[in-house]
């Protein structure tokens, strides 16, 4: 075995002891979950790198589904947007707010469509984040789709379970709209010889909680 292969495997064995650890902070906090938050359908999360800590080029890939109050004005070229991935054990990996600003030739900022129903995030540069791309694209009055990508991230090995949570302020102080989801073990693999860690849910949007 090389020496890349023994730090391969040395680290699919600390993430199965971190993945026992997360199963059972998991069991005791399944009732804590956010209040006033949906669940995230036809969702994906994929890290990359994630055997690499420390590197800063990790990398994620998220996309799901999420309801939305139909009589809610979202707009995250006024109210920015935030997007977290917390773990069980560390908490935020990842707690980034993409501001509420248009986009500036040759930096960062959300330029949306003429419908106010499409909203691109851009930044390119790694100005604001490693949040590279975004796009909130409102369905429908009841359902939004949101993709993310971002690179030369810092986060260590996540224990499970994940937490994706996406907060968006409510326009004009209205109600703010909270999508989130949890990925536990049961749903979670890695590829890659163990660099690359992947998730998903079945089921349909309910509230979270509830």
């Amino acid at each position: 075995m090389t020496g890349r292969r023994e730090i391969r495997a040395r680290f699919v064995s600390a993430f199965l002891v971190t993945m026992l650890v997360g199963s059972a902070l998991w069991c005791a906090t399944a009732s804590a979950q956010t209040p006033g938050c949906v669940s995230i359908d036809q969702n994906k999360l994929r890290l990359r790198k994630v055997g690499e800590p420390g590197s800063g080029n990790q990398r994620i890939l998220f996309r799901g589904v999420f309801d939305v109050d139909p009589n809610a004005t979202i707009d995250p070229l006024t109210t920015g947007l935030q997007f977290q991935m917390l773990d069980s054990a560390i908490g935020a990996l990842i707690d980034v707010t993409l501001p509420g600003v248009g986009f500036q030739v040759g930096g960062f900022g959300w330029v949306a469509n003429a419908g106010q129903t499409v909203w691109n995030w851009r930044d390119g540069g790694g100005q604001v984040s490693g949040i590279k791309r975004l796009v909130l694209k409102r369905q429908s009055s009841s359902s939004a789709r949101i993709s993310i990508f971002g690179q030369n991230l810092d986060f260590p090995l996540p224990t499970l379970p994940i937490t994706i949570r996406v907060v968006l302020p409510g326009v004009g102080g209205g109600a703010q709209t909270c999508g989130e989801e949890v990925f536990r073990d049961t749903v979670c693999f890695f590829r890659n010889q163990g660099n690359k860690l992947i998730c998903r849910t079945q089921g349909g949007r309910q509230p979270i909680g509830g």
